[in-house]
């Protein structure tokens, strides 16, 4: 809130309680009016490139289950719609289909893409940490994959100069 962000890592063997602690700082963060944004790494998740990041966006865009791709992406595509070079990336990220006529993503190096998908992320969550504190939290980190291990360390210079706290939960082998 002061205008610096940080980092935070909680780190625990499994059931001693960093969940609950979670469910206390989210109260915390909730009361001072921060956003919080959540994703979770799976058990299964290592061979998921982005997995967490891909959940983010999902759930940020309030994208279900049952929803069919056009209408996953017009959500997407909707809540960023005021990062519209951002949404080409994070459409790519899902598996969703670019109804606009946007840059051919398939033809880029994946080292291109990887590098502009983490600046779509970059600059969406500079702009959120503008408008008010951010927690971008994610738990179950000992389970994340290398690509979202990158992107995650990409983020960490924007805590130095914005209003946005990565808050990474893991056992102690993270």
């Amino acid at each position: 809130a002061s205008g610096r962000g940080g980092i935070l890592t909680v780190t625990g063997e499994a059931g001693i309680g960093k969940s609950r602690l979670t469910e206390e700082v989210r109260e915390q963060a909730d009361e001072r009016l921060a956003t919080w944004l959540h994703a979770r790494c799976l058990s299964y998740g290592a061979g998921l490139a982005y997995w967490p990041y891909a959940e983010l966006l999902r759930g940020h865009a309030r994208i279900r289950v049952e929803d069919s791709p056009e209408d996953a992406a017009h959500a997407l595509s909707s809540v960023f719609a005021a990062f519209p070079d951002a949404i080409p990336y994070f459409l790519r990220l899902l598996g969703l289909p670019d109804a606009a006529s946007g840059p051919d993503l398939g033809s880029l190096e994946p080292e291109t893409f990887r590098r502009r998908l983490h600046e779509a992320f970059e600059s969406w969550l500079r702009a959120r940490a503008a408008e008010a504190p951010t927690v971008l939290a994610l738990e179950d980190v000992h389970w994340a994959d290398a690509s979202s291990l990158e992107l995650t360390k990409a983020l960490v210079p924007l805590c130095s100069e914005n209003r946005l706290v990565l808050y990474l939960v893991g056992r102690p082998e993270s």
